[in-house]
């Protein structure tokens, strides 16, 4: 790729990464405007421009702020995952895709070996988005706040979201969670 078309790919990804920071989107855990785009910053710093050109960057916004209330109470060494269809009620969007989302301590192999156990269900991971975010919990593992990456007193834990084909069997989702939570346990052992 040419120096021209990797700067028009880095500005298309910014203007992106800019309307997600500037979107309205809402969190019943972090309260102030400056808290909520420094975690959605975080969140989409690596995240590759085909995953997210073409979409809507009040609802990336809110499928981030969706995985972080998820993630409000977690004791370290705690692997928490859902696997889910969004719904407009419950999750504030919609989506064509089921979602696998994780949050873990963060150690190596996670992702590959998570996508491995999708994959071994017979679905097809189309979009993963995987930051590391740096938060602050109390004694009893309630999200207190997101920091920056160079807070001492921060942790940093492993956010995973894979997009993956859509399905609504619960035997196959069933499946896939303890084929994941498996997957999740070897790993914490292996590491």
């Amino acid at each position: 790729m040419t120096t021209r078309t990797n700067r028009r790919s880095y500005d298309a990804r910014q203007e992106i990464i800019d309307a997600i920071l500037a979107s309205r989107a809402t969190s019943r855990i972090l309260k102030k405007k400056s808290d909520i785009k420094r975690y959605l910053r975080q969140y989409f710093v690596n995240v590759p421009y085909e995953d997210i050109a073409g979409r809507n960057a009040e609802i990336m916004a809110r499928v981030a702020l969706d995985h972080l209330e998820f993630g409000t109470n977690r004791n370290r060494g705690e692997a928490l995952l859902r696997i889910f269809n969004a719904n407009e009620k419950e999750h504030g969007y919609t989506s064509a895709f089921t979602f696998v989302e994780m949050i873990n301590d963060d150690m190596p192999f996670l992702v590959d070996s998570v996508a491995a156990a999708i994959k071994r269900q017979d679905l097809a991971v189309h979009i993963t988005v995987h930051p590391i975010i740096s938060v602050k919990r109390d004694n009893g593992g309630k999200l207190t706040a997101v920091t920056t990456t160079d807070n001492a007193e921060a942790y940093s834990e492993s956010f995973i979201s894979f997009a993956i084909s859509r399905t609504t069997d619960e035997k196959i989702l069933k499946a896939l969670h303890k084929a994941i939570v498996k997957t999740l346990s070897d790993v914490r052992a292996a590491v």
